[in-house]
């Protein structure tokens, strides 16, 4: 997303008719075809997205980098285009994990997806005035975040830990709190999600 991004925003800035035939628009073009196929494996096992990954996606991620190294060479390097071609080369290393290893997406829109109700939510965060509340938050958002990952229901959730953590206050043995992960089978079974996929 972060690669396509600027490519996207200069198509926007000269309009689509410009924009038609540009280094911009086949970079964006090039990216989307990527992110669009990569979708079509979301499903998949981490193995066969791997496989996928390495049979379909890998030669047309080739292709983009060759292809924006070449362009780079004919752009002007502190232009948009060529910063954003630059951005594009210097990240190819991080760019291409995902070839390798099924269990990193090909963006990162989940993990922004996920502390963007804190950035918003930072603006209050003045009225924490400890240490001690600042850690509360956290381990909050962190909790919230993970059931919401896990597709299970974050109230029912809380309800759950909330019920079940104080009958164990005097416990030595904290085996119990393996039950109460948002990915144990208890929890996932006590707290559905009304929007989990079937």
């Amino acid at each position: 997303m972060h690669t396509r991004r600027p490519f996207a925003e200069f198509i926007k800035s000269v309009g689509q008719d410009t924009a038609r035939g540009s280094i911009a628009q086949k970079a964006y073009s090039m990216i989307t075809e990527i992110m669009h196929i990569d979708n079509t494996f979301d499903d998949l096992s981490v193995t066969d997205r791997k496989k996928q990954h390495q049979l379909v996606l890998s030669e047309k991620v080739d292709a983009y980098f060759a292809w924006a190294k070449q362009k780079y060479s004919q752009v002007t390097h502190n232009s948009t285009i060529g910063k954003a071609l630059a951005y594009s080369i210097n990240q190819e290393e991080y760019l291409r994990v995902f070839l390798s290893d099924g269990h990193v997406p090909m963006d990162n829109n989940y993990a922004e997806q996920a502390i963007r109700p804190f950035t918003i939510g930072r603006k209050n965060f003045v009225m924490i005035e400890s240490s001690n509340g600042a850690k509360a938050s956290a381990i909050l958002y962190s909790l919230i975040e993970t059931a919401k990952a896990n597709m299970i229901n974050t109230f029912e959730y809380f309800n759950l830990l909330l019920t079940e953590i104080p009958q164990h206050m005097d416990d030595k043995d904290l085996r119990f709190i393996d039950d109460l992960l948002p990915w144990s089978p208890r929890v996932q079974k006590e707290c559905p999600s009304r929007y989990k996929k079937s």
